[in-house]
């Protein structure tokens, strides 16, 4: 695969790592992400899109810009051209030499799934305003408060969305007959640990509201 990514040859690097995305989606279905860029941030290949390449985001990905020019690995949620994943961005060299980097993304309904094991919640996504692409269409999201978009959220979300008040641990939301304790602290964090996005989580505590207080 590296030399493939070396050589820039896209046609052999797609079918090599096409196998390799498609063995770890097997495992992890939210895995939904995987691009190979150049040294200069040209996109050279998405795996998962592979007649989209050539682009170049580097102004608006700041993980990349931090992966080409410290060339390190790093992870953290980011909204990127498509949509908010967590990403791993890990650098490629070939012969001793910095060629690029490798970058994968797995989408935040995976730490949803994982609670959801345990709990059955109604949950939302909030992106932070200083955080999100251009990219992503403005109209289409609903401001929340001073600080973020309403990216995707359960109907209890997008109706009272604007009556939970982010400095308090917990806010409480009465609904056709039902209390929900609503959880505001999880946050989800860029590679440079500041916040870039927040899960609220919904409780249905009708019958036992002491639980979780």
């Amino acid at each position: 695969i590296v030399k493939r990514f070396a050589n820039k040859d896209r046609e052999g690097l797609y079918k090599a790592s096409k196998i390799r995305y498609d063995s770890i989606k097997l495992s992890n279905e939210f895995l939904k992400i995987m691009t190979f860029r150049l040294s200069d941030g040209t996109t050279f290949l998405r795996v998962h899109k592979p007649k989209m390449y050539g682009d170049k985001l580097n102004q608006k990905r700041k993980i990349i810009v931090d992966t080409n020019l410290l060339q390190t690995k790093h992870f953290g949620f980011e909204v990127g051209k498509l949509k908010m994943t967590y990403r791993v961005v890990v650098p490629i060299f070939y012969k001793d030499k910095y060629i690029g980097l490798i970058e994968v993304g797995i989408e935040p309904e995976y730490v949803m799934e994982r609670i959801n094991k345990i709990y059955n919640l109604k949950n939302a996504l909030l992106i932070k305003k200083d955080m999100k692409s251009v990219s992503i269409d403005k109209k289409k999201l609903k401001i929340v408060g001073k600080d973020y978009y309403l990216a995707r959220g359960d109907e209890l979300f997008q109706k009272y969305s604007d009556k939970i008040i982010f400095n308090k641990k917990h806010n409480h939301i009465i609904d056709k007959g039902k209390e929900y304790h609503i959880d505001s602290s999880l946050n989800l964090l860029n590679h440079k640990n500041e916040i870039a996005a927040k899960l609220l989580l919904a409780y249905d505590t009708t019958n036992n509201i002491s639980e979780f207080d």
